[in-house]
């Protein structure tokens, strides 16, 4: 197993030595391009409205700052994804390309830039209401359980598609504090997200399966797996299959 040739620029002592990092791999480990899968906090915000009606003089204002807690908060949690995944995305066909496995970035830089994008994200949702506060702070802490040692659900099978599922519905309710800042969403939301959160589960659950299949060496070099991501040494992929009918 080699790695991917883009990330070496030269070798010196049977080591290869990367490229040091720019401004532009630094801003392309948030991936903000990834702004799109906050979609989920249009129907929060419809759901607000229909309910509870239009409670709040500054639409506009708490608009703005629910979409840059959002976008800040989940690039903070791309971010450090990024950083502490880089030596299993070095084996991954797609992933090898990815800033934090190509160059050579550096870790204070990376958690100042990870710090930031929290605490930009925590100071707008502040400005917007006490419940958004609430609702990035639980944003942000999904991150770090998800992504940071000793916690890193994301490695615990069956644990990381329950504790990724989570983001979406969090989006939701961003939504909605964006248009009921006093509230939280009535019972009837656990019901609608309980729903929500199952079929998202299903659907992340029914991509490990792939996933743990798509390399052309995984069957020949089983050992492979554990490198490409822990979470594989311990998943059964037909138990998998059943974990998908559950959800």
């Amino acid at each position: 197993m080699s790695y991917n040739p883009r990330t070496e620029s030269t070798v010196a002592d049977g080591r290869a030595i990367k490229d040091t990092g720019s401004i532009h791999d630094y801003v392309a480990i948030a991936r903000l391009d990834h702004a799109t899968k906050h979609m989920f906090i249009v129907p929060g915000c419809i759901f607000a409205y229909l309910l509870r009606g239009l409670r709040t003089d500054f639409l506009l204002g708490h608009i703005a700052l629910g979409l840059v807690t959002a976008i800040c908060i989940a690039s903070a949690n791309y971010v450090i994804n990024e950083w502490l995944d880089r030596d299993f995305d070095k084996y991954h066909p797609t992933k090898s390309q990815r800033p934090a496995v190509e160059r050579d970035l550096r870790g204070p830089i990376v958690f100042a830039e990870w710090f930031a994008l929290l605490n930009i994200g925590l100071i707008c949702a502040w400005m917007s209401s006490i419940s958004m506060l609430l609702i990035a702070t639980l944003f942000g802490l999904q991150g770090i359980v998800y992504n940071v040692p000793p916690l890193r659900s994301k490695d615990r099978p069956y644990l990381d598609v329950i504790s990724e599922s989570i983001n979406n519905p969090l989006r939701l309710m961003i939504g909605w504090t964006m248009v009921d800042p006093v509230t939280l969403p009535p019972y009837l939301r656990h019901f609608v997200l309980l729903v929500r959160r199952r079929i998202s589960n299903g659907g992340k659950t029914a991509i490990r399966v792939p996933g743990n299949q798509c390399i052309p060496w995984h069957r020949a070099l089983g050992a492979i797996q554990g490198q490409l991501r822990r979470l594989f040494t311990g998943i059964a992929d037909r138990f998998m299959l059943c974990v998908r009918l559950a959800f």
